[in-house]
């Protein structure tokens, strides 16, 4: 996952965390705040939706 704005994963968290933690209290939820965050400050991460999602799902240890 190459993006011209993101160069670690530290920094994609840095960037979408504050649209997301405020969904942390299930999967969907979570989800949903990622796909939001991602089309709005980095479309161009779109081909690599999923994996995004499913990164910060590790990260905070939420199960679908």
């Amino acid at each position: 996952m190459v993006a011209e704005k993101i160069s670690s994963s530290y920094e994609l968290i840095r960037r979408l965390d504050p649209f997301v933690k405020p969904h942390l209290h299930d999967h969907r939820s979570m989800a949903r705040a990622v796909r939001a965050a991602l089309a709005e400050q980095l479309p161009e991460l779109a081909p690599h939706t999923q994996d995004v999602v499913d990164f910060f799902a590790r990260y905070y240890d939420i199960q679908p």
